[in-house]
């Protein structure tokens, strides 16, 4: 229960996300296009605050592929290894895919620190608006896949991992 319950509030949140990325840049083509020609008066902020969703839908869609196993993987060559050698490859991979994201996230935190309060384009300085919002999204998407990264390695280890040999429809 708990799971479908985070699984939708993530799907939730990228629907969320995809839906204000669209409407801010409606926004801004109604602003370059109709308010500032017409009006003289532009919206400033759109150009801002849809770069900064850009980032947060990337992060947010990266979490969510990396739970229904849709990133870009390399499996052609694993139904032609015996399932042991497969296995090892599953747990190198998804050690190796840790490993980055930890490295990711670290980074991710110092420059937060680095830069917390720093204003963004024209935004507010609300803590999620400014600088610093850029690298926690990213913090957080990289934990959110490091978490589906270590369900993997848990997969590899105790059982052999199927999704290793699922081969995409033609």
């Amino acid at each position: 229960m708990p799971k479908r319950v985070f699984d939708r509030t993530l799907n939730g949140t990228g629907l969320l996300l995809i839906s204000l990325i669209s409407i801010v840049i409606g926004l801004q083509i109604l602003s370059r296009w109709v308010f500032n020609p017409y009006f003289g008066f532009g919206l400033a902020w759109t150009t801002g605050l849809s770069q900064m969703l850009l980032v947060y839908v990337t992060f947010v869609g990266a979490a969510l592929a990396s739970r229904d196993r849709e990133h870009v993987r390399i499996k052609f060559f694993f139904k032609y290894f015996p399932d042991r050698v497969t296995q090892v490859m599953g747990i190198l991979q998804a050690l190796l895919i840790s490993i980055f994201l930890i490295i990711l996230i670290i980074g991710c935190l110092q420059r937060a620190a680095a830069v917390a309060g720093q204003q963004y384009h024209v935004l507010p300085t609300y803590p999620l608006l400014n600088s610093a919002g850029l690298y926690w999204i990213a913090a957080v998407g990289s934990m959110l896949m490091l978490a589906y990264s270590f369900r993997d390695l848990y997969e590899a280890v105790t059982d052999f991992p199927e999704h290793l040999r699922e081969q995409e429809d033609e």
